[in-house]
């Protein structure tokens, strides 16, 4: 599984309700592809933890054949749901938009934190949040989950005070190369069809205040 299994998948959706419940706002940032990314999450029960999904949405020339194949005909209304607009793919690099979802929200740079598994997309990040780099590039584990849960201010915070996970949470290979982007960069577009594998990336993450 790109998560990881059953197992981890229960492991990660307690930690979101923690994060829920301390205020945090979580947002997926991925090299991958809206489509996929959306659709993996809700067949997990992981989507309805995050407010946005900031990733590619694809279409020429960066189409594969799989790609242009599902372009023949029209998604199903529960395919068309998943898919990413010009709103979700209006940046270049990691740093920046999560500076603007910062400025949006009053956020400084002890309330956010960005967890990734590539050095340079951590890089980007370093000036603006608090930064985790994952390594090896295989996927958020239990050691992660706990830093995050030890993050967590102690009483609730002010309505303006949140925090933000960012990446998605896929684990092994990539999940290895996943919650921010797809490293291995996979060419399959936001397409209706898309699978997980496509987009790769670590456990990544934005992050937050205490």
């Amino acid at each position: 599984s790109a998560f990881g299994g059953s197992d981890r998948v229960l492991r990660l959706q307690a930690l979101f309700d923690d994060l829920r419940a301390a205020g945090v706002e979580c947002v997926v940032c991925s090299r991958g592809y809206v489509g996929p990314i959306r659709k993996c999450l809700d067949q997990v029960g992981l989507l309805k933890y995050f407010s946005e999904v900031y990733a590619n949405i694809g279409g020429p020339p960066d189409q594969s054949e799989f790609d242009r194949e599902a372009n023949q005909g029209a998604p199903a209304p529960q395919e068309a749901a998943y898919l990413g607009s010009s709103a979700n793919a209006r940046w270049s690099s990691k740093g920046r938009l999560i500076a603007q979802c910062m400025r949006e929200r009053g956020l400084q740079y002890e309330e956010a934190l960005f967890i990734d598994d590539t050095r340079d997309e951590v890089q980007s990040a370093e000036r603006v949040c608090q930064t985790i780099l994952v390594q090896p590039a295989a996927g958020m584990g239990p050691e992660h989950l706990e830093q995050l849960r030890r993050m967590l201010p102690a009483r609730p915070p002010a309505p303006d005070v949140r925090m933000m996970v960012e990446g998605s949470p896929w684990e092994p290979r990539r999940r290895a190369a996943a919650h921010s982007g797809a490293p291995d960069g996979g060419s399959a577009r936001d397409d209706r069809r898309g699978d997980a594998r496509r987009d790769g990336g670590c456990d990544q993450a934005t992050v937050p205040a205490t």
